[in-house]
């Protein structure tokens, strides 16, 4: 069965939400060069986090690594509520907790000195 594009990247999902503006994207600092993080593992988990806010409200879409949203049936795009209530999800992703869990081994001293 081929797959059909929803959308190209998914912010655009929500991108006329004035709560957008404050989301933070994980995913642009991928492959970040930090010898304290890796951001890599972190966009992945911020990645999955975003694709389960989505799948909340459209169980048959799926997230692509590039941030594509994609689905198998015919695409019924979200209502303003349904957007709405996307960017508050995503907004609400611990981005704390996914940094803490990235942390590489030899700071996590120094980190849990905070």
């Amino acid at each position: 069965m081929l797959a059909t594009i929803v959308t190209a990247h998914y912010s655009q999902l929500y991108q006329d939400i004035p709560a957008a503006a404050r989301i933070l994207d994980l995913t642009l600092l991928e492959d970040d060069p930090n010898p304290h993080i890796n951001f890599t593992r972190a966009a992945g988990l911020y990645r999955h986090s975003v694709e389960e806010a989505i799948r909340t409200l459209r169980p048959d879409w799926w997230l692509t690594a590039d941030g594509a949203v994609y689905t198998h049936n015919t695409v019924h795009y979200l209502s303003l509520a349904e957007q709405t209530r996307l960017a508050q999800n995503i907004a609400g992703i611990d981005i704390q907790a996914i940094l803490k869990t990235c942390i590489t081994p030899s700071q996590t001293t120094y980190a849990q000195d905070y």
